[in-house]
C-alpha cells in the first residue's frame, strides 16, 4: 500500500488530468452534457496548469525567459477556439513531463547522495617499513602506497600493483 501512495504522490497530477480527460469525453461525447463537460475541462486545466502558471508568472516578474510560454499559448488558444480536448491533452503532456522531470531529479539526487555518503574519508597508508597506518585522505602524499581491502571503495586515484 505504501508503494501505491508513493506512486500517487509522484504522479498524482497527471493521473488527475487523465481522469479529467476521461470524464470530459464521457460527459461531452457519450452523455451529451456540454455544460458539465465544460466544467470538467476548466477544473482539469486549472489543476493541471496551476504550477505552470505560478512558475511562469514568477519568471516574468524576474525577467527570465521560459519555454512554457508556448505551451500556455497553445492551451489558451485551444480554449478560445473551443477545442477543449486539445487543451486537456496539452495539459496532460505538460503535467506528465514536469512530473517525470521532478521524479528524475529526485532519483538522481538520491543516487548522488548515496554515492557521496559511500566515499571514504580515511585510507590505510603503507609506509617504507611496511607498517599500515590510517590517515585522512587529505593528508596522503602523492606517490604513497595504500592498502585497499576486498569490498572497499577505492579512496584515491593511482596505479594498481
Amino acid at each position: 500500500m505504501i508503494r501505491l501512495s508513493n506512486f500517487f504522490h509522484h504522479f498524482g497530477k497527471p493521473i488527475l488530468v487523465a481522469i479529467g480527460i476521461a470524464l470530459f469525453i464521457l460527459f461531452f461525447y457519450v452523455l451529451k452534457q456540454p455544460r458539465l463537460s465544460l466544467l470538467v475541462a476548466w477544473v482539469t486545466v486549472i489543476i493541471g496548469t496551476y504550477d505552470l502558471i505560478r512558475d511562469t508568472v514568477a519568471a516574468i516578474r524576474a525577467r527570465q525567459f521560459v519555454l512554457d510560454y508556448i505551451a500556455m499559448l497553445a492551451i489558451i488558444l485551444s480554449i478560445v477556439l473551443g477545442q477543449y480536448l486539445i487543451a486537456l491533452v496539452i495539459v496532460l503532456m505538460l503535467s506528465t513531463g514536469a512530473t517525470l522531470e521532478q521524479y528524475g531529479l529526485a532519483r538522481a539526487k538520491k543516487s548522488l547522495t548515496a554515492l557521496v555518503d559511500r566515499m571514504p574519508s580515511e585510507v590505510l597508508v603503507i609506509d617504507a617499513q611496511g607498517v599500515t597506518q590510517k590517515k585522512l585522505i587529505e593528508t596522503v602524499q602523492i606517490g604513497a602506497v595504500i592498502l585497499i581491502r576486498k569490498g572497499e571503495v577505492v579512496p584515491l586515484d593511482g596505479f594498481l600493483n
